[in-house]
C-alpha cells in the first residue's frame, strides 16, 4: 500500500460484480468523488451505462485469462467532461486492480491538434477552390472583352453592331473591375486588414439616398420603398461600409425581381441599442436548402444572372466586423428578405 500511495495515479479495487471494494492513492490526491462515497459503491452508480459495460467486459476478461487490460473512458462530473485511462490487472480471487490515470490534458491536446489539422486542410481546400473559382470568374468577362474587341478590329460590321459590341465590352469591363475590387475586399476583410472610419451619421437620409441611387443607376422597373417609423436614427458607423452593404443587398434584390417591390426597412431597439435593417423583395426567392450557402464565396443561385458571387460574402464579413449579424429570413415567403443588425456604436476592429 505504501508503494501504491507513492504513485501519482490512484487505484480502485473492483470485484467481478463491478463493486468498488477499496481506493488507494497518495495523500493529498483530489478525486472527483469523495472516498467515502466511492468505497463499497456499485460502479454503475459512478459511471455511465456505456463505460460500466466497458469496465465489466474487461474485468471479466482479465479474470479469465490473467492478462492486463487497458481502457480509456470519459467521466462527466458537474457538467464537465474528464478522460481517464484504466490499466486492469488480476488481484485476489475475484478482484482486480484498476490503475487509474487522468489523461484529460492529453485528450484535450490531441483534440486541439486534430481540430487545427482539420482547419488547416479546410483552409487549403478553400484556397484551392477560391483560386479555381476566381480563375473561372475572371476568364468569363475577359473572354468577352477579347472576343468582341477582335470582332471590332476585323471591321466589316455596321455602326449599330459596333455600338452593341462596345456596350458588351464595357459591361464586361465593369464586371471584371468589380470582380477584382470584390476579391481584394474579401481578402482584406478575411485578413483583418480593414480599418473602419467611424463617425456619427443619421442613417435615415442615408438609406433614402442609397435607395434613390440604386434605383436610378440600375434603371430598374421595380418600385423601391423605404420604411422607418422615425425621422432620424443616429449611429456611429463607417458610412462607406454601411452604404456598401445596403447597396449590395438592394442590387441583389433587383437582379431577382421583375416589376415588383423592393423594401428597405429600418427598425430600432433602444433597449438593446441595436438598429435592424432588412431588404425584402417580391422576386424569385431563395430555396430553404440554399439559404445558408448564399453567403459563401462565388455562390450563385443562378449562373446566368450577372454578378461576381462575392457581394453577399462581403456583406457578411463586413457586418460581423462591426459586431452585427446577417441572415436570410426563412419565414418570409413572398420573395427573399435579408436582415442585418448594427449596434448604435461600433468600435474599431
Amino acid at each position: 500500500r505504501k508503494i501504491i500511495e507513492a504513485l501519482p495515479e490512484f487505484i480502485f479495487i473492483f470485484d467481478d460484480k463491478f463493486f468498488l471494494i477499496d481506493v488507494m492513492m497518495a495523500p493529498g490526491t483530489v478525486l472527483l468523488h469523495p472516498v467515502e462515497v466511492l468505497k463499497g459503491a456499485d460502479g454503475r452508480s459512478i459511471y455511465s451505462l456505456q463505460v460500466s459495460e466497458l469496465f465489466l467486459k474487461n474485468i471479466h476478461e482479465c479474470l479469465e485469462d490473467n492478462q492486463l487490460r487497458e481502457i480509456e473512458y470519459p467521466l462527466d462530473v458537474d457538467g464537465r467532461r474528464y478522460y481517464f485511462q484504466a490499466r486492469i490487472v488480476p488481484f485476489e480471487g475475484n478482484k482486480v486492480l484498476a490503475l487509474i490515470h487522468d489523461i484529460s490534458d492529453r485528450v484535450r491536446r490531441s483534440n486541439e491538434l486534430i481540430e487545427a489539422k482539420r482547419k488547416a486542410e479546410e483552409a487549403d481546400s478553400m484556397k484551392t477552390l477560391f483560386l479555381a473559382n476566381m480563375s473561372h470568374e475572371i476568364r468569363t468577362p475577359l473572354n468577352a472583352i477579347v472576343g468582341f474587341s477582335d470582332v471590332l478590329a476585323s471591321g466589316g460590321i455596321s455602326v449599330d453592331e459596333q455600338q452593341g459590341y462596345v456596350d458588351i465590352i464595357k459591361t464586361n469591363s465593369d464586371l471584371l473591375l468589380r470582380l477584382i475590387n470584390d476579391i481584394l475586399d474579401v481578402s482584406r476583410l478575411e485578413a483583418d486588414r480593414v480599418t473602419f472610419t467611424i463617425e456619427k451619421c443619421d442613417v435615415v437620409p442615408l438609406c433614402q439616398q442609397v435607395l434613390a441611387s440604386v434605383s436610378q443607376a440600375r434603371k430598374s422597373e421595380n418600385e423601391f420603398i423605404f420604411e422607418c417609423d422615425r425621422e432620424s436614427v443616429d449611429l456611429r458607423t463607417d458610412i462607406q461600409r454601411l452604404q456598401q452593404v445596403i447597396i449590395n443587398l438592394l442590387s441583389n434584390a433587383d437582379k431577382f425581381t421583375r416589376n415588383g417591390k423592393i423594401t428597405l426597412k429600418l427598425e430600432v431597439d433602444d433597449e438593446k441599442r441595436v438598429a435592424t435593417f432588412s431588404v425584402s423583395d417580391t422576386g424569385t426567392g431563395i430555396p430553404l436548402e440554399k439559404q445558408k450557402l448564399v453567403f459563401e464565396r462565388f455562390e450563385k443561385l443562378n449562373e446566368y444572372v450577372q454578378g461576381t458571387g462575392l457581394g453577399l460574402s462581403i456583406c457578411k464579413l463586413t457586418v460581423e466586423k462591426w459586431g452585427g449579424e446577417i441572415w436570410v429570413d426563412s419565414g418570409y415567403t413572398d420573395g427573399a428578405r435579408f436582415v442585418f443588425t448594427h449596434p448604435f456604436e461600433i468600435e474599431q476592429p
